[in-house]
C-alpha cells in the first residue's frame, strides 16, 4: 500500500513539474514565432518595396516558413495558441494589405515591424520573468499536492 501511495506521489509530482515546464515553453515558442513573422514582414517588405511580385505571390513568399498561418481566399488567419495575445495584431495587418500605393503599404509595414517589435520585447520580458516561475510552480504544486496526497 505504502509504494501505491509513493508512486501516486511521484506521478502527480512529475505531471506539475511537466505543466509547469510546458507553460514555459509557451513562452519561448511565442517568441520564436514573433521573430518569423518579423522577418516574413522584412521580406514582404523589400518584395514590396522592389516590385517584383504581385502581392499575393509576395505574401505566400515571405511567409512560407510560418506554418501557423491560414491563408484563406479573402484572408489570413493566425491560428496559434500561443500566439493568442497577437492574433489580432496579425490578423489586423494583413486585413489591410493591398489596398494602398506602394509607398502608403511600405510605411503601413513599417508602422506594423514597430507594434511586432513591441510585442517581441513584451514576450522577452515575460520570458525573463515568467519562465522559472512556471517551472517553480509546476514544482512546488506538484510536491504540494503529493503531500495532500498522503
Amino acid at each position: 500500500m505504502f509504494t501505491i501511495k509513493i508512486i501516486g506521489v511521484l506521478l502527480v509530482v512529475v505531471t506539475c513539474s511537466f505543466i509547469g515546464t510546458l507553460k514555459s515553453r509557451a513562452l519561448f515558442e511565442r517568441r520564436k514565432k514573433l521573430l518569423l513573422v518579423l522577418d516574413g514582414v522584412n521580406m514582404l517588405h523589400a518584395y514590396i518595396d522592389q516590385g517584383e511580385f504581385e502581392l499575393h505571390i509576395a505574401i505566400n513568399n515571405a511567409f512560407s516558413k510560418c506554418i501557423f498561418l491560414r491563408f484563406c481566399e479573402d484572408k489570413i488567419l493566425c491560428e496559434d495558441e500561443d500566439l493568442k495575445n497577437d492574433k489580432s495584431l496579425i490578423e489586423e495587418f494583413f486585413s489591410q494589405l493591398g489596398s494602398t500605393t506602394k509607398k502608403i503599404e511600405c510605411d503601413h509595414i513599417n508602422h506594423f515591424i514597430l507594434k511586432l517589435k513591441t510585442h517581441l520585447k513584451q514576450s522577452e520580458e515575460d520570458i525573463e520573468q515568467k519562465s522559472k516561475i512556471y517551472q517553480i510552480m509546476g514544482i512546488c504544486g506538484g510536491l504540494t499536492a503529493g503531500i495532500l496526497l498522503i
